[in-house]
């Protein structure tokens, strides 16, 4: 019987200037994960594809990084698509990352995230991850998803000035995330 698999979506502090890099329409993206597929799973390649789809996002300008086991992919390892239109005119973007994975990996339980940062998220300090794992067949979960916002405002000093640039992520254990019902780095409840 093949694993089930497990989707969770959660936030990261984000330290990035306060305002708009652009003026004008802004939309947040949506972001969906899609693993591999049944009849790649039970092929005889040793690969798996997982697959990252964004959408409906303005500006084009977009952030999207892959991680395993909470530690940063090779981007050899992956292939995002530039940002697409989504019809004419000032219409939204999309694009696709696709990550091939060993299937022993897979099959072991490793922890793949797709990452991704973009300006139309609220507060400007909002980073989607979205994690997906299989899970042992004798469990059944079905497939979860929530996003949580952080509610405090930042306090100026935390903002990067000018030509400096966003502090790197901190690093934390998916279990300390996947049991909070808060966002970690944020004082307040999520919403």
């Amino acid at each position: 019987m093949a694993p089930s698999f497990a989707l969770l979506v959660m936030c990261m502090a984000h330290l990035c200037p306060p305002s708009p890099l652009t003026e004008g329409k802004h939309s947040a993206p949506g972001v969906y994960l899609l693993h591999p597929h049944r009849e790649e799973l039970n092929g005889k390649g040793d690969s798996v594809s997982l697959t990252c789809l964004v959408q409906g996002f303005f500006p084009e300008d977009i952030s999207l990084q892959w991680m395993k086991n909470h530690e940063d992919e090779k981007e050899t390892e992956y292939i995002t698509t530039p940002p697409i239109k989504d019809g004419a005119d000032d219409s939204n973007f999309f694009l696709y990352s696709k990550l091939k994975v060993s299937k022993d990996s897979w099959n072991r339980g490793d922890t793949y995230t797709c990452m991704v940062i973009h300006e139309a998220l609220k507060m400007k300090e909002i980073i989607i991850w979205i994690k997906l794992t299989p899970i042992p067949p004798t469990e059944s979960r079905p497939l979860l998803g929530w996003v949580q916002h952080r509610q405090k405002r930042r306090r100026r000093t935390e903002i990067p000035r000018g030509g400096e640039t966003c502090p790197k992520l901190p690093s934390m254990s998916m279990p300390e995330l996947e049991t909070e019902s808060r966002c970690p780095a944020c004082p307040t409840q999520c919403a």
